[in-house]
């Protein structure tokens, strides 16, 4: 056997990918694994430059080559390293790169670079190493202690968008609005904005505006001197002092009365507070965190909030997702809030029925968060601890759950439903009853075949098991009389 041929014979017993590079960076040599691994044949790779695979690590090693055209051939070698190498396709493979100079034959010691006149390098594909790690990097994600982040619970894209723009926006004084619907979280937010902040060692201080009248809310802001209204028997320090180098928190900021909001821009513009009843200034550096459920724009137009006040405030936007929006999100907070639950009421070990769990997917949420762990304190105390069913939610969603493809905007009858050609609990117009009466009728045969087991029946219609748990439920059919196919 000729040593060529013994040589490339030898090549193709390597299941790693191989190659090799003269000194002017021309592919020389490949093995069949490489080809099967990149997608090019040998002939297609043989003369062409090694930059054919556009790998993202010989792209550095290249920018930063003095006197020869890669790094490699002055540093000498590359071990285990991570990077990514371009299919023919187009598409980024990762592999693990290890690559070595290569003397002449006959030549001195390969520690010799002055005589290197190629490389030898290979590849090793670690597409499925990488597939598992994701796949781990998930379910830890998942099953990790639900203590979330600065303690808001959330797996989601949407809430993994709110978690790096409070990182982003923790880094700097500039005020921070944060926006969204009742109950998702606006408090936790500001909180979280403060303990990563560089004003974490100094007062989170917070107002509720919508809890306080006018004269109350400015003596709360500002403070005020002695005698300055009636009831007012000695000086009082105001929330904005309490938070110096601190932060303070506005939250409701949408119900601030015009008056307040004069002074309160003031402030902001000045960084100087006047107390109640006094003319003398003080310097106070708080940083603004903001709060509202409210339309401000709208409240602009209607000359209820001041336009160059919600310039100020409104710096920096989080939207804090509504929780019918992160549905992926409720196994985690289902789980955090009966931890908290079980703690706060001694109950035993508390559970979630996995059909329940189901329905809560498909409901609105006009509440969010806050109404999630209402409900679930209800379903502990009438259940009396252990496991929750739907028996034990309240009389609203046991009667007509919002399911979302029928879903109403809230949990009550509503001119809107009507006007969308739903009635109260989302059911459709008596318009479609024969069509609808058919559906009912369809599912009945479908549990009778299956022996009332909801898995089967779903699979037999064709449906995912929770379409066919919310339309049971729609035509008023009780779960409790069929088998739970989990």
């Amino acid at each position: 056997m000729r040593d060529g041929e013994f040589w490339h014979r030898v090549l193709n017993t390597v299941s790693d990918g191989l190659f090799m590079v003269d000194a002017q960076g021309r592919i020389c040599e490949v093995n069949r694994a490489l080809c099967g691994l990149t997608g090019y044949t040998a002939e297609e790779l043989l003369g062409r430059p090694c930059s054919v695979f556009q790998c993202d690590i010989c792209v550095e090693m290249r920018t930063g080559a003095v006197a020869d055209w890669c790094k490699l051939f002055s540093d000498g070698e590359v071990t285990r390293k991570r990077c990514s190498i371009r299919h023919k396709s187009g598409v980024e493979i990762p592999v693990l790169k290890n690559a070595r100079l290569m003397p002449e034959a006959g030549g001195r010691t390969d520690s010799d670079r002055s005589e290197a006149v190629f490389s030898v390098e290979t590849v090793t594909d670690i597409r499925e190493l990488v597939k598992r790690d994701d796949y781990i990097q998930r379910v830890e994600k998942l099953y990790r202690p639900v203590s979330g982040f600065e303690g808001m619970i959330g797996v989601s894209a949407a809430m993994q968008t709110v978690f790096r723009r409070i990182e982003q926006a923790a880094q700097s004084n500039a005020p921070v609005l944060l926006l969204g619907e009742s109950g998702t979280g606006k408090e936790l937010a500001a909180q979280a904005l403060h303990r990563l902040s560089a004003r974490r060692d100094f007062p989170f201080v917070e107002v509720n505006c919508a809890a306080l009248n006018e004269q109350v809310l400015e003596s709360e802001l500002f403070g005020h001197v002695r005698g300055a209204f009636t009831g007012a028997f000695r000086d009082r320090e105001g929330r904005f002092a309490s938070a110096h180098n601190g932060t303070l928190f506005l939250d409701e900021v949408g119900d601030i009365p015009l008056t307040v909001q004069v002074k309160l821009l003031r402030v902001l513009e000045t960084g100087v507070i006047h107390r109640v009843g006094s003319d003398k200034g003080q310097k106070v550096n708080a940083r603004i965190v903001s709060a509202t459920n409210k339309d401000l724009s709208g409240l602009i137009e209607k000359g209820l909030f001041r336009e160059d006040l919600a310039f100020r405030i409104n710096v920096v936007p989080v939207h804090l997702p509504p929780l019918r929006g992160r549905t992926e999100d409720i196994s985690l907070l289902v789980r955090h809030c009966l931890k908290i639950i079980q703690t706060a009421g001694s109950y035993g070990a508390l559970s979630v029925d996995a059909a329940l769990e189901e329905l809560f997917a498909g409901y609105r949420w006009p509440g969010n968060v806050r109404e999630l762990r209402n409900m679930l304190e209800y379903g502990a105390v009438m259940s009396g601890g252990g496991r929750i069913g739907l028996e034990h939610m309240p009389e609203h969603f046991r009667a007509r759950p919002p399911i979302r493809d029928t879903a109403p905007a809230t949990d009550f009858a509503s001119a809107a439903q009507y006007a969308r050609g739903e009635e109260p609990g989302g059911a459709p117009r008596s318009s479609s009853g024969g069509k609808e009466r058919g559906r009912k009728e369809e599912i009945l045969r479908a549990l009778d075949a299956c022996g009332g087991n909801v898995s089967k029946a779903a699979a037999l219609l064709g449906v995912h098991r929770t379409t066919l748990i919310n339309r049971m439920l729609r035509f008023g059919m009780k779960l409790s009389r069929h088998v739970d196919g989990a």
